[in-house]
């Protein structure tokens, strides 16, 4: 006699993408169940083609269109398969781990809809997680369909559990974009490739002459990384073409054989066509900062990751890279009000801040009012000459 009775309601298969025998995409089912508890892979939605393969992205993608967003992480299919469950009076309560990025995001939409169909009544919002020798942070959520009353984040009891998983009377997941805060912050560059030079060969490359005569400190500029906010700045810099063809970016012949010989061969293997046609420049130009700061001789900078949230001010010819947020702002009013305890870097947006865990600042930013900079002459301060980071 087995000690098991057969568990019908357990079954071995793909859980998010199903293939029938015409070779069509589909939505697996899920087994009735009174409860669902688990733990689903973390993969971030910038690792899953690397990952998982085109052809598999692609027929997820397909399946769950509309409901997550192509640039969650994988857990939140998941969330939103159970979701879907507890809406279809096909479970009662779910349970399940997710990265501490579901808070933040693309990842929040899907919070924000089990909340829509639902409540969160449990969560543990950045919880530490040892296993087998790996130390991450991750979250716990409970849902169900809102009849539960009672609510416990952190475990401690609050009246309500918002979709960034904080248990404050302010649900800023709710604020609304502000007009006045438009081209003000923005991330840096999205670099593709090793566009980065350190300061011998930065100097060489700029002593080195062209056919049209102009200088190759034209697409050569200084280079800010988190890192170099954070503690000593290395003194690199970036070869930078922006949106040139190829036969102008050709004529800055130095910098040009330098991203040819490493860049190129790296971009040829791209996933994207794009870059791997226009493999001279940059993934991402980043033309709107660059747009906004044009005449500017400083801007704030901060790091995207970072244990405690500071600015410094950078001279306007450095390229800052995708992990730190650039305010197109040069007066040092704003500068004091992004540092008052009731700016939008203080206001838990999403998330707390962590060394790693990344707030996308740009979108953070766009909520949160400015009182504006009061009548009279702007407050301006004597800075100091070359390129610079305070």
């Amino acid at each position: 006699m087995p000690i098991l009775e057969p568990l019908d309601n357990i079954e071995l298969k793909d859980a998010i993408v199903g293939v029938d025998d015409n070779g069509e995409s589909y939505e697996p089912g899920w087994p009735k169940a009174d409860y669902i508890v688990g733990n689903p892979p973390f993969l971030g939605g910038k690792r899953v083609r690397l990952e998982l393969g085109d052809e598999y992205v692609s027929r997820m993608f397909n399946v769950w269109n509309g409901r997550v967003r192509r640039t969650a992480d994988i857990v939140c299919y998941w969330h939103e398969k159970a979701r879907t469950m507890v809406e279809a009076g096909q479970t009662q309560r779910v349970g399940l781990l997710a990265t501490q990025a579901i808070r933040g995001g693309a990842n929040r939409k899907t919070l924000e809809r089990i909340k829509e169909s639902g409540d969160i009544f449990f969560a543990e919002s950045d919880r530490p997680w040892v296993l087998e020798g790996a130390a991450v942070h991750i979250s716990m959520v409970g849902f169900d369909d809102g009849s539960e009353t009672r609510r416990v984040l952190d475990g401690k009891p609050v009246k309500a559990i918002n979709a960034d998983l904080t248990g404050t009377s302010l649900d800023l997941t709710k604020a609304h974009r502000l007009r006045e805060n438009k081209n003000i912050c923005f991330q840096g560059p999205v670099i593709v490739g090793s566009f980065g030079v350190p300061p011998d060969v930065a100097a060489e490359m700029i002593r080195q002459p062209n056919p049209h005569g102009r200088s190759n400190a034209d697409v050569v500029s200084p280079l800010l990384n988190a890192s170099d906010l954070t503690g000593r700045a290395r003194g690199w810099s970036i070869v930078d073409f922006g949106q040139m063809d190829e036969k102008d970016a050709a004529l800055y012949e130095a910098p040009f054989e330098h991203v040819k010989r490493v860049v190129k061969p790296l971009r040829d293997r791209n996933r994207d066509s794009q870059r791997r046609r226009f493999w001279w420049r940059h993934g991402r130009a980043g033309s709107d900062v660059k747009a906004a700061s044009a005449g500017k001789a400083r801007l704030l900078l901060t790091p995207n990751v970072s244990k405690h949230r500071f600015f410094v001010w950078a001279n306007g010819s450095v390229v800052a890279t995708n992990a730190i947020a650039i305010f197109a702002l040069d007066d040092d009013y704003s500068f004091g009000v992004l540092h008052e305890p009731m700016s939008f870097g203080r206001c838990g947006w999403g998330h707390n801040w962590r060394t790693d865990l990344a707030t996308p600042l740009p979108q953070v930013s766009r909520p949160f009012p400015s009182q504006g900079q009061p009548q009279g002459k702007p407050m301006q301060f004597q800075q100091p000459q070359g390129n610079w980071t305070s």
